[in-house]
């Protein structure tokens, strides 16, 4: 991490050209403590002890010298902006579905188990079918996640007037968060209609912040003082595992209906954004239907959110309720050949009184606001019979809206075998 004060310098100029070209992390955060000269006085937190420079603190470790070297520091009092960065990094994004790609049924007149759906199934969203009584299901899928937007505005260049005693930080912030994700994931059919699943994710996640400031003082005589600072962080490890089971409640010869639920364990770094630092818990209902090679799907879900620190105040160690979230998925899959499925999906969440970046600051002077908003995303993917049991996968995440904070397009590919 490296610091520098400038004020009518050469450099000044190649400052903001690298600024340009930079890619960052978390800035806004720290603006939105409560009270943050009144927490460094209070003596240093994890973000200046054991956790500093990690992907939470980071802003921490540039801004808190910058505003150190003008002399005051931000006087904003606002709800936790960490929540609309580090959170949603943690907690919103899709993630592989742990649904077999093979399903099976107990054929009493040969007394074997066969292939009951002419599909592999959903790639991001879960299908009604269980996998069948003592089969087992064991796959990885990666995805890649390159962040470009926070509520429509880009992550490459934000501008805020931040208040200040004795004046006012003109700030311009360049910042990059990235996320590579690995999930492991295997299913198990207890019976017929009853599987189990578990989802491990292992995580890779680079953030950097560029900051250009210049505080101008409110005093006439005074001179403007241009800062600039940056740093970066790569931290690695795993997720918040998850654990669910599902039951088929309703059978036919060409639908059936699940119902399940998903625990996700507070296994992850929350301080290093694999992990939303709470536990949740998500109910949920999956409908399918099959009409020859055809077969739409629909899932409803609930996500359960406890308390987490990335919600809360990071200084003083309080804790806020991570905002709960409405999910749905509706889509088809088709069996092209028995080799070959294509799969579409509209996902959605309805994140419920979630923190959002201010778009009426010179109205309101608040960096951050609490409001419920909708994350809409569309998927197209394809699976392929390798050989016996063995599947590829491959599929292009694309946003179908602004809201919260987002990529344009996140590619995911991964092996799955059924025994």
């Amino acid at each position: 991490m490296r610091f520098r004060q400038f004020a009518k310098e050469p450099g000044l100029f190649r400052a903001r050209k690298q600024m340009q070209r930079s890619s960052a992390l978390p800035f806004l955060f720290l603006l939105s403590l409560p009270g943050f000269q009144a927490a460094l006085a209070q003596g240093p937190g994890p973000c200046f002890s054991t956790k500093a420079g990690t992907i939470a603190c980071q802003f921490i470790d540039v801004a808190s010298r910058t505003y150190a070297q003008a002399g005051t520091f931000p006087s904003i009092d606002t709800p936790i902006g960490n929540a609309v960065l580090v959170t949603p990094l943690a907690s919103t994004q899709p993630v592989p579905s742990p649904a077999s790609g093979f399903t099976y049924t107990f054929d009493p007149t040969n007394s074997v188990y066969v292939r009951s759906s002419t599909s592999f199934g959903p790639i991001l969203a879960e299908r009604a079918d269980t996998i069948g009584s003592h089969k087992f299901f064991l796959g990885f899928a990666f995805q890649r996640f390159v962040f470009d937007k926070l509520d429509g505005s880009s992550t490459h260049s934000f501008q805020a007037p931040v208040p200040a005693p004795g004046g006012q930080f003109n700030e311009n912030v360049n910042f990059d968060l990235q996320l590579n994700q690995t999930t492991v994931f295997m299913t198990y059919g207890i019976s017929n209609r009853v599987d189990v699943s578990l989802a491990i994710p292992i995580s890779t996640v680079y953030g950097s912040v560029v900051v250009n400031s210049v505080f101008v003082p409110t005093q006439t005589s005074g001179t403007p003082i241009r800062l600039f600072a940056e740093g970066e962080h790569t931290a690695t490890g795993l997720g918040d595992f998850n654990l669910q089971w599902k039951a088929t409640a309703i059978r036919k010869e060409s639908a059936a209906v699940a119902v399940g639920t998903t625990l996700r364990l507070p296994t992850g770094d929350k301080y290093e954004a694999l992990g939303a630092g709470t536990t949740g818990v998500k109910p949920f209902i999956a409908a399918s239907v099959s009409y020859k090679k055809l077969s739409p799907h629909l899932d409803l879900a609930y996500q359960l959110n406890g308390k987490s620190i990335l919600t809360g105040n990071i200084f003083t160690g309080v804790k806020r309720h991570l905002p709960d979230q409405f999910q749905y998925a509706a889509g088809v899959d088709a069996g092209v050949t028995r080799g070959l499925t294509l799969d579409f999906d509209i996902l959605g969440a309805e994140v419920v009184h979630g923190d959002r970046l201010n778009q009426n600051f010179s109205q309101n002077p608040q960096l951050f606001i609490r409001k419920s908003y909708n994350m809409t995303n569309g998927a197209g993917g394809f699976k392929v019979n390798m050989g016996g049991n063995l599947l590829f996968v491959a599929n292009l995440l694309f946003r179908l809206n602004d809201a919260g904070l987002r990529v344009k397009v996140a590619p995911l590919v991964g092996l799955s075998y059924g025994f």
